[in-house]
């Protein structure tokens, strides 16, 4: 296994059908296609974990600074293939973020999880986060 930063949009783009298994259908590959150069322009990055030429999982983030924590990054998203998770592989690409963090000179990571998302919650609070706040958000 090795961890990359993927750094062409194409790249990032093939990874649509761990997206699927992330969101579901509620971001169409139209979507995403026209969503990551935003991203990007927003300062959105993209690390995988592949096994050969395959990219089973994916961990994307920004950086950013606020008044409460100063600067921090961001984890915009993190998956990894329905057949390789329970392997620890979630780990290893959170393990990487926060030394790039530290690398940044972030004070802070983080990340927001879904209330229904138990499993992940679990492996958050293994690997340290705390719930700090609650994420707020009303569609318009």
């Amino acid at each position: 296994m090795q961890i990359r930063e993927i750094t062409s949009i194409e790249d990032i783009l093939t990874n649509y059908q761990l997206v699927v298994q992330l969101y579901g259908k509620e971001i169409t590959h139209t979507d995403y296609q026209a969503l990551i150069p935003q991203l990007i322009e927003h300062g959105y990055r993209q690390v995988g974990l592949f096994d050969q030429d395959y990219c089973i999982g994916f961990i994307g983030f920004h950086q950013s600074v606020h008044l409460t924590c100063g600067k921090y990054l961001y984890i915009d998203d993190l998956v990894i293939s329905l057949q390789h998770r329970t392997a620890g592989f979630s780990k290893l690409l959170l393990n990487w973020v926060e030394e790039e963090a530290v690398r940044l000179h972030c004070k802070t990571v983080l990340l927001d999880c879904f209330v229904e998302n138990k499993l992940p919650q679990k492996l958050y609070h293994q690997q340290g986060y705390e719930i700090l706040a609650f994420h707020f958000g009303k569609k318009l």
